[in-house]
């Protein structure tokens, strides 16, 4: 009977120590993590009185949560070199921001995209991802560095997004990463729900004439499949990024401006193809070559 008394106070002694040197070690993580995080923030805080390409107002952000996962808040305003404006009151990243791990990231709150010359926008009443991250990221901004990361075709995952703006939804997951002239190659797929009531509020609204809302339901007829479990409409499409080119579907709506890495050898050619490829396309009118 000793004996066993001995070998419970040992077993619970033994359970006592591991469960501390978990707590100890996720705390001495939790900190370090967080302080690296704060030092980063801090130092692209400075920095941004000197970009060109945006503009950023707002409060900086700092890591909380303990001993939740670290968490950054941030509630402000950017502005693209476009003039494009996304306002948000509220911006959340939770989760521990290491190689492989997953990241949540949301906008409780919604978020406001305004265009310069109108100032009309768009707004989205809420918007979440959640995203892996490279295994082997890019140490720096170099050029040697973006080569060795886009070689080891190791992008950074979106496991699933969401999106939604009063009836519609926006539901899908992808891929970002570099191709092989090192710009973005950003392949997103998203399943659209709600345009019909969409269509519907807007007709009775009397803000679209009947003449082009009886075109717009035509085309989403064509274009929608039926839910079996829920018997709401819906149609596949996609967004990508390729060739410096934004397409949604096999349309190309816009050029992204070049990047030009640091480092980048004399003569080495980055630029868009002269003419866009040929985008076959399916029958979901996603492209072929831009699927995840």
């Amino acid at each position: 009977m000793t004996m066993l008394k001995k070998a419970f106070r040992f077993l619970a002694f033994a359970v006592l120590g591991i469960i501390l040197f978990i707590a100890i070690s996720y705390t001495a993580m939790w900190f370090l993590v967080s302080r690296n995080v704060d030092r980063h923030i801090a130092a692209f805080w400075q920095s941004l009185p000197y970009q060109t390409e945006f503009r950023i107002t707002g409060v900086q952000p700092q890591v909380t949560g303990f001993p939740a996962p670290p968490q950054i808040i941030f509630s402000g305003t950017v502005e693209l070199k476009s003039g494009l404006i996304i306002k948000s009151d509220e911006f959340r990243i939770v989760g521990f921001p290491l190689s492989g791990l997953t990241l949540y990231a949301d906008f409780p709150k919604g978020l406001d995209i305004i265009h310069p010359l109108s100032k009309q926008g768009v707004r989205i009443d809420n918007a979440a991802a959640n995203i892996s991250l490279p295994m082997h990221p890019p140490v720096t901004s170099t050029y040697e560095a973006a080569k060795a990361w886009q070689k080891l075709d190791d992008p950074l995952v979106i496991n699933g997004y969401e999106i939604k703006m009063g009836e519609v939804m926006v539901q899908g997951n992808g891929l970002i990463g570099l191709d092989e002239k090192l710009q973005p190659d950003v392949r997103i797929q998203g399943r659209v729900q709600g345009m019909d009531a969409l269509f519907e509020r807007l007709s009775e609204n009397g803000i679209v004439k009947k003449k082009d809302m009886d075109i717009a339901r035509s085309f989403l007829g064509m274009v929608s499949a039926e839910d079996p479990q829920t018997g709401q409409k819906y149609f596949d499409t996609g967004f990508y990024i390729q060739h410096r080119s934004v397409f949604i579907g096999p349309m190309r709506i816009y050029e992204v401006p070049e990047i030009v890495w640091p480092g980048t050898p004399v003569g080495v050619m980055t630029g868009r193809q002269s003419k866009p490829p040929v985008q076959e396309t399916d029958t979901d009118g996603a492209s072929p070559e831009a699927q995840p």
